[in-house]
């Protein structure tokens, strides 16, 4: 009896997953003028490896860190987890909710992808 409810349980855990990090997608090369304007607009940094000039990415948020002069969070974008660096005086996106974002990719200094929002 105690392995069917570690089973259902199991199971719960699994489907809540897969609920959370689905739904999103993340695009390397948006074709969209518009995000190819943001991405021209705003140089990637120079201390980190660049992944990609410009990517899209739209996902759940499931982590927040905020510090002095920078904000940085957590999304899960189909079945992808990476993190977003928002510009300074960004609005940030509650805890749980889809957002949207634009900008260069690079690779975080523990060994992540990150995307400096534009």
């Amino acid at each position: 009896m105690a392995w069917r409810l570690a089973a259902v349980f199991i199971g719960l855990l699994l489907a809540a997953g897969l609920a959370i990090t689905a739904p999103g997608d993340v695009r390397l090369a948006p074709r969209d003028a518009g995000s190819r304007r943001v991405c021209a607009a705003h140089p990637p940094r120079p201390d980190r490896e660049l992944l990609t000039r410009c990517a899209f990415a739209r996902g759940r948020v499931v982590w927040v860190r905020r510090s002095p002069g920078e904000t940085h969070l957590a999304l899960a974008a189909g079945f992808h987890l990476l993190v977003v660096k928002l510009p300074p005086g960004a609005t940030t996106p509650r805890l749980g909710h889809m957002a949207a974002f634009t900008g260069a990719l690079v690779r975080s200094r523990v060994g992540l992808r990150e995307l400096e929002a534009s």
